[in-house]
């Protein structure tokens, strides 16, 4: 007896949409009735400003949600680690129905042809995505860590970034191996 229809055989979403079934992978999340104004209330409330940081994002180049960007300065003794972490959590009010949906699903689900967000796309990949340019909410970690790599000293500051540069792994990895980094970088980035 067939329960419930998932996908031809020969649909290429097959193995995803039954991995969807077959694990509870939870559906994408309808759209948002709230907009920009949950942006706006998360970056008026006090934050340390390190807009002027050179950070940039890594990722793959089809990547929308990018929730993580970084700098690096060179101290006498060792180098200065700057980690900044998208911050929706910000704008969602605890306990409320989005906080608790985020919260069961945990993560992003990725799989072919198709993911599964932990938070609305309208959040993850727009409002609060680090992408360059844009002033975003972040939470930032700052480390300081001597020549032998042993961490000295850290912090953790409620902060908004501007994120100078979205870069993807394949367009830097060949300037890593040469010593060099991407000539389009500011020269705030390239001397970070």
């Amino acid at each position: 007896m067939v329960k419930q229809r998932i996908a031809g055989e020969d649909e290429l979403d097959f193995p995803s949409r039954y991995a969807c079934v077959n694990y509870q992978i939870p559906k994408p999340f309808a759209p948002l009735a709230q907009g920009p104004e949950l942006l706006d209330e998360a970056l008026a409330q006090q934050r340390t400003d390190h807009t002027a940081l050179p950070m940039v994002s890594i990722d793959a180049p089809d990547t929308g949600d990018i929730d993580d960007a970084l700098c690096a300065r060179s101290l006498a003794d060792g180098w200065e680690l700057l980690i900044a972490i998208a911050d929706p959590s910000s704008a969602i009010t605890p306990d409320s129905p989005l906080d608790r949906e985020a919260l069961r699903r945990g993560s992003t689900a990725y799989l072919p042809h198709f993911k599964s967000t932990m938070l609305p796309a309208e959040l993850s990949e727009n409002l609060f995505s680090l992408k360059a340019g844009v002033e975003r909410p972040a939470i930032v970690c700052r480390f300081e860590v001597s020549a032998n790599g042993e961490i000295r000293d850290s912090e953790f500051t409620v902060a908004k970034i501007r994120s100078r540069a979205q870069l993807s792994y394949a367009e830097l990895n060949p300037h890593l191996r040469a010593g060099t980094l991407p000539e389009h970088l500011d020269p705030d980035v390239q001397q970070s």
